[in-house]
């Protein structure tokens, strides 16, 4: 069975996604931290390089040594330190028209999520195990490498995501639908990303909806002017939001900063939710299709007419449901993503 070593600096919570497929595919006993293959991966030559990238070998039975780099960034920038340093080089937000002749090493994946893939006395080993073996090699503040550890405790484990429930109001006369998402304060989501949530929530309200969620923000936040009657305050914890996300009626995707793959639609497509999304503004590894997979809308009387739909047709709804569920289990689980990655070191 091949190995598998990873970059003990790697920023736990974003790369836990990718550890649980590392486990799945070769096997947790086979899996393991070290600094040994990464001293020529220069991250600090890029400030930013740390966040945005989870980097690790495998090391076959006849001890071939194949370099990866999974990039969660959400620019569609291609980190020139990181892809000179490997021999491939998958991410999840690659824009639409990326040239892959001119850069062979690319690979595309889904979004993904952080996932709870240790318990406490897992969780405090590696923690101090890996910060051990990055002695002077780390890059981000100690405070900030052990709250990676701590939030990764809090995620829920990746069958949460798929416990089967009934949406709540499955057999009710009112459908319940659940939003909640941050009140984004750049320039691009206050014209785009933010007014296109706003608008599905008026919708969905406007059609008798119980409708739970909003924008969370603190009360000392801008507010932009229509939004005062949208917010919330206290925080739902990430096993209510998992929770309500899955007894919702439907859900819905739009692109967040940087027109990126957000962790939601990774999340979405883990629940087997029927989905209603603007369009998809980066690459997937296999396009999710409109009427097939997912519901999508390009314009505001697009928008009115879905959410219409949606609400009212269970047929359909379950119709988006099992085919992406399919779309998740074939592309975008963690065992899935990985043996895309790895597999032509593999064959």
């Amino acid at each position: 069975m091949p190995k598998i070593i990873i970059d003990p600096t790697s920023r736990i919570l974003y790369a836990s996604f990718y550890i649980e497929g590392l486990y799945q595919v070769f096997g947790k006993k086979n899996v393991t931290f070290s600094t040994k293959y990464f001293s020529d991966l220069k991250r600090d030559k890029e400030a930013f390089a740390f966040e945005h990238y989870f980097a690790f070998v495998l090391i076959n039975t006849d001890k071939k040594v194949t370099k990866y780099i999974i990039d969660f960034c959400d620019p569609t920038d291609i980190n020139s330190t990181a892809y000179d340093w490997c021999d491939y080089y998958a991410k999840i937000n690659l824009d639409l028209e990326h040239d892959f002749n001119s850069q062979e090493k690319i690979i595309s994946i889904p979004p993904s999520f952080g996932i709870k893939i240790w318990n406490h006395p897992e969780t405090i080993y590696h923690c101090i195990s890996n910060l051990i073996k990055c002695k002077s090699g780390l890059i981000i503040p100690v405070k900030r490498f052990l709250r990676d550890y701590r939030e990764q405790l809090k995620r829920p484990k990746l069958d949460a995501y798929q416990t089967t429930k009934f949406p709540k109001n499955s057999s009710e006369k009112t459908p319940y639908v659940y939003l909640i998402a941050s009140l984004w304060q750049d320039k691009d989501s206050m014209s785009r990303t933010n007014l296109l949530r706003k608008n599905f929530i008026e919708l969905c309200k406007s059609n008798n909806c119980n409708f739970e969620g909003g924008f969370f923000t603190s009360k000392d936040a801008a507010i932009p002017q229509g939004f005062e009657d949208f917010l919330f305050y206290k925080s739902y914890s990430t096993k209510e939001y998992v929770a309500k996300t899955i007894l919702s009626k439907m859900v819905f995707n739009t692109p967040s900063v940087h027109k990126c793959h957000g962790w939601k639609l990774g999340e979405f497509l883990a629940m087997g939710k029927p989905i209603l999304s603007t369009p998809i503004s980066n690459k997937l590894p296999e396009e999710l299709i409109h009427g097939k997979h997912i519901h999508i809308a390009t314009s505001e009387e697009e928008l009115k007419a879905a959410v219409e739909l949606l609400l009212s047709n269970n047929d359909y709804c379950d119709h988006l449901s099992e085919n992406v569920k399919t779309y998740y289990e074939s592309f975008a689980s963690p065992i899935a993503v990985i043996k895309n990655i790895v597999k032509a070191a593999i064959q």
